[in-house]
């Protein structure tokens, strides 16, 4: 008996799987570009419209639409992982600390628009919410690092500094109050120094 001939071609599937990864990476990055349009949450339906897709393609290669927001948790850690790691440079703890604060006010505008949309599926997704603890652990893991043990004993204005260094207190100046990047950054030096001198 002769068995039937699988007239597939390996050049036809790497066609298919080049079709598949480009479509996925259309339906990335659409989502991507309506969330830095200002978008927290976008709708299937508005993502294929922006990747020219259709919806089945979607969730053929997405399971639902919290793993095609989980993409934004990614960028965020690509964005954020070689600052939590890289060296805090200052001859005081005050100019770590001042330090810090720069280089957290330069990555949390690059990816303000989103951490915004993660924050706003955190409460309803356990593997966005576990992103959001983690970071902010990481945060908190560094400051305790640099500042002085006098500083993390006292609760209330470690908790202070904290405060003004998490993406939370960037996003009010930015967003809600329409600070600048240069303004949302001297706010924040500003209300240090008044922590530090206090």
């Amino acid at each position: 008996m002769t068995l039937p001939q699988n007239n597939t071609s390996a050049a036809e599937i790497d066609g298919r799987r080049l079709r598949s990864q480009v479509s996925r990476a259309k339906i990335v990055e659409a989502l991507m570009t309506l969330v830095e349009a200002g978008q927290v949450d976008p709708s299937a339906e508005e993502v294929t419209a922006t990747a020219g897709v259709g919806l089945r393609s979607v969730f053929r290669h997405f399971k639902d639409m919290e793993s095609l927001r989980q993409e934004i948790s990614v960028k965020i850690e690509q964005v954020l992982r070689a600052s939590l790691v890289s060296p805090v440079e200052g001859e005081t703890w005050q100019a770590r600390i001042a330090f810090i604060a720069a280089r957290r006010a330069a990555n949390f505008e690059a990816i303000l628009p989103y951490h915004r949309a993660a924050l706003v599926h955190s409460h309803r997704s356990l593997v966005l919410r576990a992103d959001v603890e983690r970071f902010n652990a990481g945060c908190r893991t560094i400051l305790e690092a640099v500042a002085p043990p006098q500083l993390v004993a006292d609760k209330v204005r470690f908790a202070a500094v904290e405060l003004l260094l998490s993406f939370e207190a960037w996003m009010r100046l930015r967003v809600e109050q329409g600070l600048t990047p240069e303004e949302a950054k001297e706010a924040v030096s500003l209300s240090l120094n008044s922590l530090f001198k206090g």
